[in-house]
């Protein structure tokens, strides 16, 4: 394939997205593809679903807040505490999150080229995700499930203590710090004295927008809570777009073009809910490309999930885990998940947009191409936006603006 014939391809996959690119351009900042095998696909699919099924429990919940959840850090989060479950306990984390059709080795796998390939395929983003295991000497896990954490997630390991010490909490805190770049700085308040392990993922993005974009002064957004004044931001690019019968999506490319925003905007008559109900979680790279005049708020979210996050799994059907009857033997003895919690934060700038997410499971005893026509692209109501690495189909992150 030629230089030109390759130029419209990536066009077309909504690669380009400046009406100054060449094939040169397209060709000097084409990543290194993150290559999955048919059954780490297979994950991948599954897992954004299932984080796409959570979020919705967790707006359905928490319908005028601006919620921010990691559908990969939980996915991750529950994979780590599923190494170590037997019997009826793994059956049901297979059934809940769609791993019941694969072998047990295949999950493990596609976390591993996965994390290892974020870090990876774009060098002008920054990305880096962490894992840990946290213990008291009375639920010391098995030797062997420690070194499946270190080779399948290069998960670290701490012994401590007391959960229920100020100090324990505070050197917790300081590794998710850490890991957070600094901006998730106290995950936890305090911690039960009968708390026995910890699995903790922490995730941290940051990236440019591919595009040049400027601050824009206040505009009115319409939110849930009634009409409030916002910084905006704007930009006119060619970027890809398409329209659903229920919103329409425009999507912002990141450094080189290897991550993406998309923003789902609602039609008219169209609501928040209707959106999620028509999302799937499966990656459409096939788009037109516009050129868009799009205004954007300018915001930072936190959201920290508490018990909702919990409620949301266990009426998705994931019970024995957090039931003194689970079997989590291939961990320790006599542990089961009390709690699953995750705090997220996302600024979103004319520079471009940084993210940061921590999940815990806690456990205790017992240019282009250009489709015709121009597009005003004016987000003053509320919306849904998603963080895709595009060449894995990879969902890292999903939100809601209302307010």
């Amino acid at each position: 394939m030629n230089r030109l014939s390759l130029f419209f391809l990536f066009a077309c996959l909504g690669i380009v997205s400046c009406e100054k690119a060449s094939p040169e351009k397209v060709a000097a900042t084409n990543p290194e593809e993150i290559k999955l095998t048919k059954a780490e696909s297979a994950v991948r699919d599954v897992s954004n679903v299932f984080g796409v099924e959570v979020f919705k429990e967790l707006n359905s919940s928490n319908t005028s807040e601006n919620v921010v959840f990691s559908p990969l850090s939980l996915s991750l989060s529950l994979a780590m505490a599923a190494e170590g479950a037997q019997g009826a306990t793994y059956d049901q984390f297979a059934n809940v999150v769609g791993w019941k059709e694969m072998d047990r080795g295949s999950v493990s796998s596609f976390y591993r080229t996965l994390t290892n390939g974020l870090a990876k395929v774009d060098n002008v983003v920054r990305f880096s995700d962490a894992a840990s295991v946290w213990y008291v000497n009375s639920a010391k896990p098995r030797a062997e499930y420690v070194v499946r954490l270190k080779e399948g997630y290069a998960a670290e390991s701490f012994a401590v203590e007391d959960f229920g010490s100020a100090a324990t909490v505070e050197r917790i805190n300081t590794w998710c710090k850490d890991k957070t770049d600094g901006k998730i700085t106290a995950i936890f308040p305090s911690l039960d004295r009968n708390t026995k392990m910890l699995l903790i993922d922490a995730m941290f993005f940051e990236g440019p927008w591919s595009f040049d974009s400027v601050k824009d002064g206040k505009s009115t957004f319409h939110g849930v809570n009634g009409d409030s004044r916002k910084n905006y931001m704007s930009a006119t690019a060619v970027l890809p777009y398409r329209e659903f019968p229920e919103y329409e999506c425009l999507i912002l490319p990141y450094g080189n073009y290897s991550y993406e925003m998309h923003i789902l905007l609602p039609k008219t008559g169209k609501t928040i809910t209707d959106v999620l109900n028509a999302m799937n979680g499966k990656y459409v790279p096939v788009y037109d490309t516009r050129e868009a005049k799009l205004r954007l708020p300018m915001f930072s979210s936190e959201f920290s999930s508490e018990e909702s996050l919990k409620k949301a799994l266990v009426k998705m059907g994931l019970t024995l885990p957090f039931s003194p009857e689970a079997d989590f033997s291939g961990i320790a003895n006599n542990v089961y998940i009390s709690n699953v919690t995750q705090r997220n934060r996302i600024e979103v700038t004319e520079r471009g947009a940084s993210t940061e997410s921590v999940s815990v499971v806690i456990m205790g005893d017992t240019g282009p191409y250009r489709a015709p026509g121009k597009i005003d692209f004016v987000v003053d109501k509320p919306f849904v936006y998603a963080i895709f690495e595009r060449t894995s189909g990879t969902l890292l992150l999903l939100g809601t603006y209302n307010k």
